[in-house]
C-alpha cells in the first residue's frame, strides 16, 4: 500500500515534464536536432537492442539492431524512421583503445545491451555501422528499466534536505529538472561500482536509467531518482611505453618511461624518439602501476630526472622509479652506472679536518685528536670540532 502510495505521488509530482510512463511516447522533437550529433551532452544516444542473427550476404547481414535510448523511433541511414536501425559494426576507434581492448568490449559489453553509445550512424560502400564519439558502461549489467537521463552536480548547497543537489537531462530529448536524490544501490551493482558512480556524479556525471519517486525531508518534498541501472564513460585505455638507450648511443644506460593513451600511439612513440632504443615495450595500465622485482641485490646508482643519486638493489628497481615517477600521465626519466652510489664528500668542511680521504686509508692510519672528536666514516676519518 506504501509503495503505491508514493508511486502515485512521484508520478503526480513530475505531472508537469515526462513522467517515468511516458518515456518512449514522448512526442518526437524536430528530426534534425534528434539526427544529428549536438555539443548539448544529452543527444544521439543509442542501445543495441539484439544481434542480427539473420542468415544472407553481407553487410545487409550480421552485426546488430540499435535505437535512439528514450525514444520510439530512430532515423536509419536511409533517412527511414524505424523501432530499429541496422549496424554491422560499432566503431569505437575514436576512444584510443586498443583494437583488441574495444573488440571485447564491442562483442561483450556493448553488443549485449550493457552499455550505451553517443554517436551517429553512417553508410559506408553499403555497410551501416554506429560510430561512437562517447561510451558508458553499465555497472550493475542489468536491462535498464524507466528513463534514461543524464544526471550532474547542480552545485547547490542545503543546509536542509531534501535538496536539489542535482540536475538531469532525459537523453535524446530536451526536458530537464532538478533532482533531490539518487539511489544508485537499488540497480544492484556492487559497493566498489556504486562508489565509482557517485564519484562520477559529482565531478563529470554520469547516465543513470530508472524511476521517480517522492522524497520527504523537513525542507518538504523532493524527487529522488532510484536506479535500475547506471552508467560510466569508459575512457581510452592507459599504456606505458618504456625503452633504454645504452651506450654508445648515450652516456650510461637512460630508461625513459611515458604514458600513452592507446598502445599504437607508444609505439609510434618510440619508433620515432628512439631507433637505436633497446628492451622497448608498452604494457597495457598506466606508468605507475605495481612492477614486480626479482629480490636478487645487484646494486646500481641511480638518477631520476635531476634528482640526487639514490642506490637500488638492481636494475628493475631502478626501473620502476622514473615509472613512478611518470605516473598515470606523464613521462620521466632516469640513468644508472653499476655499484652503490659514492657519498657526497665535503672535503671543505671547516670544521673537519681530514686525516685521509679513505676508509680503506683510514685503517692503516694513526692519530690522535688535540681538540675535538674522532671521526670514521665513508669519505675518510679525521677530527671533528663541535659546532
Amino acid at each position: 500500500m506504501t509503495r503505491k502510495v508514493l508511486s502515485l505521488f512521484a508520478l503526480a509530482l513530475v505531472a508537469c515534464g515526462a513522467t517515468p510512463d511516458e518515456v518512449g511516447q514522448l512526442p518526437e522533437p524536430d528530426a534534425e536536432r534528434s539526427a544529428e550529433s549536438l555539443d548539448d551532452g544529452i543527444s544521439t544516444y543509442y542501445i543495441v537492442t539484439r544481434q542480427d542473427m539473420r542468415k544472407c550476404m553481407y553487410p545487409m547481414c550480421g552485426g546488430y539492431f540499435v535505437k535512439r535510448v528514450n525514444r520510439a523511433l530512430t532515423r536509419c541511414t536511409d533517412g527511414v524512421w524505424r523501432q530499429e536501425c541496422h549496424a554491422v559494426d560499432v566503431d569505437l576507434s575514436a576512444l584510443g583503445m586498443s583494437e583488441s581492448v574495444t573488440s571485447e568490449y564491442v562483442s561483450g559489453t556493448f553488443g549485449a545491451g550493457k552499455g550505451l553509445i553517443r554517436g551517429k550512424l553512417v553508410s559506408e560502400n553499403g555497410a551501416d555501422t554506429l560510430v561512437g564519439s562517447e561510451a558508458w558502461v553499465g555497472r550493475a549489467g542489468a536491462e535498464p528499466s524507466g528513463g534514461v537521463w543524464r544526471v550532474e552536480s547542480s552545485g547547490i548547497v542545503c543546509i536542509t534536505w531534501p535538496c536539489p543537489s542535482y540536475k538531469e537531462r532525459l537523453l535524446n530529448h530536451g526536458y530537464g529538472r532538478y533532482l533531490h536524490g539518487v539511489d544508485l544501490a537499488t540497480s544492484g551493482a556492487g559497493k566498489d561500482a556504486i562508489a565509482e558512480g557517485y564519484d562520477e556524479l559529482g565531478t563529470e556525471g554520469a547516465l543513470v536509467a530508472g524511476y521517480h519517486w517522492g522524497l520527504k525531508g523537513p525542507g518538504g518534498w523532493g524527487i529522488e531518482l532510484r536506479a535500475s541501472e547506471f552508467y560510466t564513460r569508459l575512457s581510452a585505455g592507459s599504456y606505458c611505453a618504456t625503452t633504454y638507450v645504452m651506450p654508445p648511443y648515450s652516456n650510461s644506460p637512460t630508461f625513459y618511461a611515458k604514458n600513452f593513451t592507446s598502445e599504437k600511439d607508444g609505439w609510434a612513440f618510440l619508433n620515432q624518439s628512439f631507433p637505436h632504443g633497446e628492451n622497448s615495450q608498452v604494457i597495457e595500465g598506466p606508468c605507475n602501476q605495481p612492477r614486480p622485482c626479482i629480490k636478487v641485490f645487484k646494486p646500481v646508482c641511480g638518477v631520476i630526472k635531476d634528482s640526487a643519486e639514490s642506490t637500488y638493489g638492481n636494475s628493475c628497481e631502478f626501473e620502476a622509479a622514473p615509472m613512478a615517477d611518470a605516473g598515470d600521465s606523464g613521462e620521466s626519466k632516469g640513468f644508472y652506472s653499476e655499484g652503490v652510489c659514492k657519498p657526497v664528500c665535503d672535503y671543505t668542511d671547516p670544521n673537519r679536518k681530514y686525516v685521509a680521504q679513505s676508509p680503506e686509508q683510514c685503517q692503516t692510519v694513526k692519530f690522535f685528536c688535540d681538540s675535538g672528536t674522532p671521526f670514521f666514516d665513508e669519505c675518510g676519518c679525521g677530527c671533528e670540532q663541535s659546532k
